[in-house]
């Protein structure tokens, strides 16, 4: 099972996703809601389409590409924090519809 567990902090936030067998993923930053929002994706994420490598901006791992936008959007903003509007330009998509992805992925429906 995975588990999410945050931390508060005076200047914002550190969110920890224990993932059994594997180290521990941290998302810190000044907006507790964003770094929370960022971790539920990444869980959402791992529990689609299992482990995956962690690459710099500009890859992604095959099993995540093959995956589908939703996958490929989920992954750029929470493995790569890049910010939705860049999301949007490299999907080709409006930033709406990578908002959309992100939502799907975050309450499990794609």
């Amino acid at each position: 099972m995975v588990e999410i567990i945050t931390d508060e902090k005076d200047w914002g936030a550190i969110v920890r996703v224990d993932i059994p067998g594997k180290e521990a993923i941290y998302f810190a930053g000044f907006d507790k809601k964003e770094e929370q929002r960022r971790a539920d994706i990444y869980r959402k994420l791992y529990d689609k389409c299992g482990s995956f490598d962690t690459l710099e901006v500009g890859n992604v791992p095959l099993k995540i590409a093959c995956s589908g936008n939703p996958a490929l959007a989920a992954y750029m903003y929470a493995v790569q924090r890049q910010p939705v509007q860049s999301i949007a330009l490299h999907l080709k998509v409006s930033p709406s519809t990578v908002e959309q992805y992100l939502s799907d992925i975050r309450r499990g429906r794609r």
